[in-house]
């Protein structure tokens, strides 16, 4: 049909004017190290190559929406994904087009049974969050990919999961990650260079010397989350501060990861501090970790909520930052 030909060649004609760089980006190879069918996919004729999996892509796509979508609504980019979705589900597939495309189906599905077709709107529990896990996704780094902040070790899941149930805490999570995904297009169409993977930085003081059976399962399934629905969009995690506790810790998750997710994690301790400053860019790294960027994390601090209203109780034994969270957040970048 003419809309299922306009879909097809405007993607198409959309790699046509991509720079040599973004089409490394988008089959995987901006860092060289990417998988070995993806390096065997990038060569003389890249462009070449990446016009034809955009194009199976979306012309599969259209042949199966009727199927898929049919007699229900679903949100434009269901309907028109960017390049970088398209890439990110193809590389997921290890470049089998039409399992990628089923995969994509299968995730704008899953968004809408989750009723998660608008995240443009702010979260009610914005601020509980914010305090009860303290983060913040602000900045970038050394190569261009926007920074996740969180205090990890100062989380404590059992508490949380007092106030809020385990499918609230990982819709929270789907929240975060659809803004992540949003970030992508919004810094790739300022720079006009492909941004399509982000940073974690966890910090791990304060972390219990006993993690709970609750924060233990609630990390396995987020990490199986992501590898469902989310893949090829995590570039390096980085733990720091890390204590000799972690060690056993550690141990018991990385057989939650696959070998090529494995490399990315780097495990730094608070001495190890200045090569990760350096990695990043002082630019990007806040004060407290050694580098000069003018934004703050917030700080560990306890909220109750009550008749869908918040109020904030102040601990003696946890700071609290001097910025609100909401400031934080129009400091990001």
């Amino acid at each position: 049909s003419p809309k299922m030909e306009s879909f097809v060649d405007g993607v198409v004609d959309e790699v046509d004017g991509l720079e040599d760089g973004n089409v490394d980006m988008l089959m995987g190879v901006e860092d060289g190290g990417g998988s070995d069918e993806a390096a065997r996919h990038v060569n003389n004729s890249a462009k070449k190559e990446l016009k034809k999996l955009v194009h199976d892509f979306a012309k599969l796509l259209r042949e199966k929406q009727d199927t898929a979508f049919a007699g229900v609504s679903y949100r434009s980019e269901a309907y028109n994904p960017s390049l970088i979705t398209i890439m990110r589900f193809v590389r997921g597939e290890m470049f089998d087009v039409e399992k990628a495309v089923d995969r994509f189906i299968k995730y704008e599905c899953w968004l809408k049974e989750k009723g998660y077709c608008v995240y443009n709107q702010p979260d009610p529990l914005e601020q509980f969050y914010q305090y009860m896990t303290p983060h913040l996704l602000c900045g970038v780094d050394r190569q261009g990919r926007p920074l996740y902040w969180e205090r990890s070790g100062a989380i404590r899941v059992q508490e949380v999961l007092k106030q809020v149930t385990e499918e609230e805490l990982q819709n929270r999570h789907i929240f975060h990650m659809q803004r992540v995904l949003s970030t992508f297009e919004e810094l790739s169409k300022e720079s006009g260079r492909i941004t399509n993977k982000f940073v974690v930085v966890s910090d791990l003081k304060g972390l219990s010397f006993k993690p709970s059976s609750a924060a233990l399962k609630a990390l396995k399934d987020t990490l199986n989350l992501d590898s469902e629905y989310y893949p090829e969009t995590l570039g390096t995690f980085y733990l720091i501060n890390v204590p000799w506790i972690f060690k056993p810790i550690w141990a018991m998750i990385k057989p939650w990861l696959d070998p090529v997710t494995q490399k990315k994690f780097k495990l730094i301790s608070s001495s190890a501090l200045p090569e990760f400053v350096a990695e990043v860019g002082p630019d990007n790294v806040p004060a407290e970790y050694g580098g000069c960027a003018s934004f703050i994390i917030p700080e560990k601090s306890f909220y109750s909520i009550e008749d869908n209203n918040i109020t904030m109780e102040k601990k003696d034994d946890n700071n609290t930052s001097n910025a609100e969270p909401q400031e934080q957040q129009q400091q990001q970048q």
